[in-house]
Protein backbone atom coordinates (compact mmCIF):
# COMPACT_ATOMS: atom_id res chain seq x y z
CA UNK A 1 0.00 0.00 0.00
CA UNK A 2 2.36 2.51 0.99
CA UNK A 3 4.83 1.78 -1.95
CA UNK A 4 1.17 2.55 -4.50
CA UNK A 5 1.15 5.78 -2.62
CA UNK A 6 4.94 6.42 -2.89
CA UNK A 7 4.46 5.75 -6.99
CA UNK A 8 1.07 8.13 -7.18
CA UNK A 9 3.00 10.90 -5.00
CA UNK A 10 6.56 10.83 -6.86
CA UNK A 11 5.79 9.05 -10.37
CA UNK A 12 4.61 10.40 -13.80
CA UNK A 13 1.28 10.94 -11.53
CA UNK A 14 2.38 13.20 -9.02
CA UNK A 15 0.83 16.28 -10.46
CA UNK A 16 -2.48 14.78 -9.35
CA UNK A 17 -1.77 13.58 -6.53
CA UNK A 18 -0.81 15.69 -3.45
CA UNK A 19 -1.03 13.75 0.07
CA UNK A 20 -4.14 16.40 0.97
CA UNK A 21 -5.73 14.54 -2.79
CA UNK A 22 -4.94 10.74 -2.05
CA UNK A 23 -6.05 10.68 1.10
CA UNK A 24 -9.91 12.07 0.15
CA UNK A 25 -9.18 8.99 -2.82
CA UNK A 26 -8.13 6.40 -0.90
CA UNK A 27 -10.87 7.43 1.82
CA UNK A 28 -13.77 6.95 0.04
CA UNK A 29 -13.35 3.12 -1.00
CA UNK A 30 -12.76 2.60 2.92
CA UNK A 31 -15.63 4.36 4.11
CA UNK A 32 -17.89 1.91 1.39
CA UNK A 33 -16.25 -0.68 2.83
CA UNK A 34 -16.85 -0.32 6.48
CA UNK A 35 -19.83 0.72 6.49
CA UNK A 36 -21.17 -2.31 4.34
CA UNK A 37 -19.07 -4.24 6.91
CA UNK A 38 -21.01 -2.86 9.86
CA UNK A 39 -24.21 -3.50 8.03
CA UNK A 40 -23.27 -7.11 7.64
CA UNK A 41 -22.19 -7.40 11.06
CA UNK A 42 -24.03 -5.40 13.29
CA UNK A 43 -26.65 -4.90 11.53
CA UNK A 44 -29.01 -1.63 12.60
CA UNK A 45 -28.48 -2.06 15.94
CA UNK A 46 -26.27 0.78 16.10
CA UNK A 47 -28.47 3.16 14.45
CA UNK A 48 -30.91 2.44 17.04
CA UNK A 49 -28.95 2.10 20.26
CA UNK A 50 -27.94 5.98 19.09
CA UNK A 51 -31.83 6.91 18.19
CA UNK A 52 -32.49 5.76 22.25
CA UNK A 53 -29.84 7.80 23.53
CA UNK A 54 -30.52 11.72 25.40
CA UNK A 55 -29.67 14.39 23.12
CA UNK A 56 -27.10 15.59 25.02
CA UNK A 57 -25.38 11.96 25.37
CA UNK A 58 -25.86 11.73 21.17
CA UNK A 59 -24.50 15.51 20.83
CA UNK A 60 -21.44 14.11 23.22
CA UNK A 61 -21.42 11.00 20.72
CA UNK A 62 -21.00 12.83 17.59
CA UNK A 63 -18.60 15.08 19.57
CA UNK A 64 -16.35 11.87 20.23
CA UNK A 65 -16.64 10.05 16.64
CA UNK A 66 -15.51 13.62 14.88
CA UNK A 67 -12.78 13.89 16.98
CA UNK A 68 -11.92 10.51 16.16
CA UNK A 69 -12.02 10.67 12.99
CA UNK A 70 -9.73 14.13 12.92
CA UNK A 71 -7.04 12.34 14.82
CA UNK A 72 -7.39 9.32 12.09
CA UNK A 73 -7.16 12.01 9.63
CA UNK A 74 -4.24 13.80 11.08
CA UNK A 75 -2.49 10.83 11.04
CA UNK A 76 -3.01 9.19 8.05
CA UNK A 77 -2.05 12.42 6.15
CA UNK A 78 1.26 13.03 8.21
CA UNK A 79 1.97 9.03 7.11
CA UNK A 80 1.22 10.43 3.67
CA UNK A 81 3.75 13.31 3.53
CA UNK A 82 6.12 11.06 5.46
CA UNK A 83 5.96 8.48 2.63
CA UNK A 84 6.25 11.25 -0.43
CA UNK A 85 9.33 12.63 1.25
CA UNK A 86 11.07 9.39 2.42
CA UNK A 87 9.52 6.94 -0.21
CA UNK A 88 8.14 3.53 0.96
CA UNK A 89 10.66 1.92 2.75
CA UNK A 90 12.40 5.47 4.75
CA UNK A 91 8.49 5.64 6.58
CA UNK A 92 8.59 1.70 7.26
CA UNK A 93 11.86 2.22 9.34
CA UNK A 94 10.72 5.80 10.62
CA UNK A 95 8.09 3.75 12.03
CA UNK A 96 10.69 1.21 13.73
CA UNK A 97 12.63 3.62 15.37
CA UNK A 98 9.62 5.61 16.39
CA UNK A 99 8.48 2.48 18.18
CA UNK A 100 11.85 1.78 20.07
CA UNK A 101 11.59 5.69 20.85
CA UNK A 102 8.29 4.68 22.22
CA UNK A 103 9.80 2.31 24.78
CA UNK A 104 12.38 4.41 25.34
CA UNK A 105 10.10 6.88 26.46
CA UNK A 106 8.00 5.12 28.97
CA UNK A 107 10.88 3.89 30.34
CA UNK A 108 12.07 7.36 31.13
CA UNK A 109 8.70 8.69 31.86
CA UNK A 110 6.76 5.65 33.87
CA UNK A 111 9.16 3.72 34.81
CA UNK A 112 8.48 1.20 32.58
CA UNK A 113 10.90 -2.56 32.90
CA UNK A 114 12.76 -3.54 29.77
CA UNK A 115 13.95 -6.82 29.24
CA UNK A 116 17.42 -8.00 28.16
CA UNK A 117 15.79 -9.78 25.17
CA UNK A 118 13.78 -6.38 24.18
CA UNK A 119 17.27 -4.62 24.72
CA UNK A 120 18.58 -6.87 22.16
CA UNK A 121 15.79 -6.11 19.98
CA UNK A 122 15.61 -2.28 20.17
CA UNK A 123 19.36 -2.26 19.31
CA UNK A 124 18.86 -4.48 16.61
CA UNK A 125 16.04 -2.43 14.92
CA UNK A 126 18.11 0.65 15.41
CA UNK A 127 21.39 -0.62 14.05
CA UNK A 128 19.21 -2.07 10.68
CA UNK A 129 17.74 1.65 9.98
CA UNK A 130 21.26 2.87 10.33
CA UNK A 131 22.78 0.54 7.97
CA UNK A 132 20.09 1.44 5.63
CA UNK A 133 20.23 5.00 5.66
CA UNK A 134 24.94 4.32 5.32
CA UNK A 135 23.62 1.90 2.11
CA UNK A 136 21.31 4.20 0.90
CA UNK A 137 23.46 7.47 1.47
CA UNK A 138 25.02 6.94 -2.42
CA UNK A 139 21.64 6.34 -4.31
CA UNK A 140 20.44 9.71 -2.69
CA UNK A 141 23.06 11.98 -3.99
CA UNK A 142 22.40 10.05 -7.60
CA UNK A 143 18.68 10.93 -7.11
CA UNK A 144 16.91 12.81 -9.71
CA UNK A 145 15.52 16.16 -8.93
CA UNK A 146 11.72 15.31 -7.96
CA UNK A 147 12.07 11.70 -7.47
CA UNK A 148 10.92 11.94 -3.99
CA UNK A 149 14.55 11.26 -2.39
CA UNK A 150 16.27 13.47 -0.27
CA UNK A 151 19.34 14.76 -2.09
CA UNK A 152 22.15 15.74 -0.35
CA UNK A 153 24.52 18.21 -1.53
CA UNK A 154 27.94 17.78 -1.78
CA UNK A 155 30.23 19.02 0.49
CA UNK A 156 32.91 21.29 -1.14
CA UNK A 157 36.02 22.16 0.83
CA UNK A 158 36.73 26.11 1.92
CA UNK A 159 33.45 26.92 2.24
Amino acid sequence: KVTLQQKLMTGESREKFDPCSLLLWSSMPCVCWMLCWSFATDGLEPLRFIARLEVQQRHWLYISIGLSCLNAMTLNLAQLFVTKHLGAVGSQLIAQAKSVLTILGGMAVFKEQVTEVELVGFAVVLFGVYLFARLEEPDKRQAPSGSGMLKQQPVTAGK
